[in-house]
């Protein structure tokens, strides 16, 4: 964790912006990434809830879910993307954005990854 820590306060000493993706976060890990001056925190949600299970087996759709709500605990904003392949089943991009609203800090403009 220091050295994400160092990493961070790297990048936001020439100014920029930082983003990090690294899964599930604890409280303290998420705590200490805000403290470190880290501005978003990306977390796919991989699907909807309901074929989650059916694709993902190494963590469940909850466990996603109590990372975006440890991100925002700290006031990181959320950049979650959508897998550009789920255009092919119109009814799961929907479900799955459906979540990310638990977002206080959402992006202006959604990335192109999105759809």
């Amino acid at each position: 964790m220091p050295y994400l820590e160092q990493m961070v306060k790297g990048v936001k000493a020439m100014g920029l912006e930082s983003c990090m993706t690294l899964g599930t976060l604890t409280d303290s890990q998420a705590q200490r990434l805000a403290g470190a001056g880290l501005d978003y925190y990306n977390h796919n949600l991989d699907t909807s809830p309901e074929f989650y299970g059916n694709i993902i087996t190494t963590r469940t759709y909850q466990e996603r879910l109590d990372t975006l709500g440890k991100v925002r605990g700290r006031e990181l904003r959320c950049a979650p993307v959508a897998s550009s392949g789920w255009a092919k089943r119109k009814k799961i991009v929907p479900d799955c954005c459906c979540s990310w609203p638990t977002c206080r800090h959402r992006r202006k403009a959604c990335p192109s990854t999105c759809w």
